[in-house]
């Protein structure tokens, strides 16, 4: 079972919840994403084909917020992913209830009832947050950046989060010591983390 494994971190429900929303896709069209800075040293000559936000995904130039239809999310992604094989996956023991996922690549969408309400990106090529933020960067980087707050009451090693351009909150996980600690994984809205 692919759940969102977090190398050497078992998952769980300590689930955050996804900060509104709308019923429906928004139709905005999303925002470049700024990559500028010492954030994203490797990869900057990717195009990106996923960018993520604290509140949403996009594929391509569609905008799609938390709790948009899971069948439009993935219609969607499949349009930026042709070649990709994906993998679905559920776990009926979430603390926010069972929830199902979605995997492209390095990027997992996460559903309840139907709806996108989180997402957990591990490093990848294609990859990246609306502010350019990539996996495989260290906090150094990030903290050039961004804000960078270690949730210091977490049973699970090298979480941290920082306030994104969009509004929300983008949490990770780093390995390693310090600010050497290279960033392994981002996520967003409601996730299923063992705690």
């Amino acid at each position: 079972m692919r759940c969102l494994a977090l190398t050497g971190m078992a998952l769980l429900a300590g689930c955050e919840a996804p900060s509104g929303g709308e019923d429906s896709p928004s139709g905005e069209t999303a925002a470049e994403p700024v990559i500028s800075g010492t954030a994203v040293p490797k990869a900057a000559a990717a195009e990106p084909r996923a960018v993520v936000y604290a509140q949403g995904v996009s594929f391509g130039t569609r905008r799609m917020p938390f709790r948009t239809a899971r069948k439009v999310v993935e219609n969607e992604a499949r349009t930026v992913f042709p070649d990709a094989t994906f993998e679905i996956d559920h776990n009926s023991e979430c603390g926010a209830g069972p929830m199902e996922f979605t995997s492209f690549g390095p990027l997992t969408l996460n559903f309840q009832d139907g709806r996108l309400v989180g997402w957990f990106m591990e490093q990848g090529p294609g990859m990246v947050t609306s502010d350019g933020i990539r996996p495989g960067i260290t906090l150094a980087d990030l903290r050039s950046e961004r804000s960078v707050r270690l949730v210091e009451d977490s049973t699970l090693d090298g979480e941290f989060e920082y306030a994104a351009p969009d509004g929300g909150t983008i949490g990770g996980f780093a390995l390693g010591e310090g600010d050497s600690a290279e960033v392994a994984s981002l996520f967003a809205g409601t996730n299923c983390f063992f705690r």
